[in-house]
Formats: structure tokens, sequence, C-alpha cells
């Protein structure tokens, strides 16, 4: 959508409700988000899933979402001076996930799981005794863009890559100007 008379260009992305659910359930943690970047700074992500590994700016260059969790995991744990054992993972309470969750308890890693809204989590990775240290796991894509620009701006780091699940939203990415559908 445009709007202004005028002024430099931006790209906006909003979410009025990170975590709808929440809200419905009277839970805490939802939260209004925006971000504003310059023209292209924002990827104008389709509405379908996005696997995310998110760290704050202690675990910042550790990451690389090409690799296995349990080599992220380790990665992290040695560039914040911690063990693999007082590393805390986010990550939502959904089935899709069974395979993490083994794969980071099977490595003494912790785990906190949410039910709704993983930008919250993203940023709280990025608060020194929050007690969160990665963020890991497939959620909404344009949460996703949320939260790279969230962590952008405070040092932290994101990988993520869409996760198309039909021929459909490998075609709609490809309307949005997204031809490398599996891209970091």
């Amino acid at each position: 959508e445009h709007v202004g008379a005028g002024g430099p260009e931006v790209d906006i992305a909003v979410d009025p409700i990170e975590g709808t659910n929440l809200i419905a359930k009277g839970q805490n943690g939802a939260i209004a988000v925006m971000a504003i970047a310059e023209k292209g700074g924002l990827l104008h992500a389709p509405d379908m899933y996005m696997e995310k590994l998110c760290v704050g700016p202690r675990g910042a260059g550790a990451i690389d979402i090409t690799k296995s969790l349990t080599e992220n995991i380790k990665n992290v744990a040695a560039k914040m001076n911690r063990n693999v054992d007082e590393i805390t993972l986010v990550m939502l309470d959904r089935e899709r996930h069974h395979g993490l969750m083994k794969e980071a308890r099977d490595l003494g890693a912790r785990i906190m799981l949410i039910s709704d809204g993983d930008v919250n989590p993203a940023m709280e990775c990025c608060i020194e005794g929050s007690g969160v240290h990665m963020v890991v796991g497939t959620g909404g894509a344009p949460e996703g863009v949320l939260a790279a620009a969230a962590l952008k701006c405070v040092g932290g780091d994101m990988q993520a890559r869409l996760k198309p699940e039909t021929e459909e939203e490998i075609r709609r990415c490809h309307e949005m100007g997204i031809t490398d559908v599996n891209q970091v």
C-alpha cells in the first residue's frame, strides 16, 4: 500500500496483534509490532511458514541454519562461554518441532515451549539475564521479518528460509519476486 505525500520511501511491516491466540485465551505475551526500513530493506514475506534460528548479540555470528541444531547449539554455547546445558532454546509447542525438541534434549540443552508468538522470544534473547539464548523452529514468515528487524536493531542475529508446503505457495513466492524459495 502506498501512503504519504513525499519524503523518503520506506518499507513497513506491521503485526497489530502478534499473539492473537494469547489475547483470545486471556494470556500474557501479545504485542503490537511494527518495523520500518529503507525501501527494499524488508522481505515482502508471503503468508506461509518460515524456518527461523535467532540469537542475541552474544551469540551473533555463531549460527548457520544449514547446519544441524546440535552444531548450532554447540557453536552458540561456545560463543557465549557457556556449557550446552546452560543454553535455553525457545520454540513453539508444535508437533512439527518434536524432532528439534528431541535433538536439543539429547544434547542436554534446555527447552522453553511457548503456545504462540515467536517475535517476543526473539527479542528476549537480546536481553541479558532473560534466560533465553536461542529461538528455533518454524513459524509465520511475516512474524519472521518483524523478528529479524528487531534483532538487527540490537545486534542480534537471525537466519531464516521460507518453508512453502504446496505448489500454490511456491507459485505465490515467484509472483512476489522470490525466485529461490530455499534461499537463506
